[in-house]
């Protein structure tokens, strides 16, 4: 795939904690595309540290495996924080 779409960013939320979320930023290299996937269920409830962590990634485009929520916010929270911080 990384051939069709040129370098990409894999993160499964499934694999993420909330004291693995700094370590996000140093799995970054340069990718423009994060893919956002869930090994487990259909929906992936992440915590607030973990979604800040996501963001702070400067990924522009993310594709959206499987519905992300995070813990204690409304069902649309994920796709709003994205649009504010300007990844699409």
């Amino acid at each position: 795939m990384q051939a069709l779409i040129g370098p990409y960013l894999w993160v499964d939320l499934e694999q993420v904690t909330s004291t693995e979320a700094s370590g996000l930023l140093s799995r970054h290299h340069g990718e423009m595309i994060l893919f956002l996937a869930a090994s487990g269920p259909a929906v992936a409830d992440i915590s607030q540290e973990v979604f800040e962590a996501i963001l702070s990634l400067p990924c522009p485009v993310w594709v959206i495996l499987s519905e992300i929520r995070v813990v204690g916010q409304d069902a649309l929270y994920v796709h709003r924080g994205a649009g504010r911080s300007g990844k699409y």
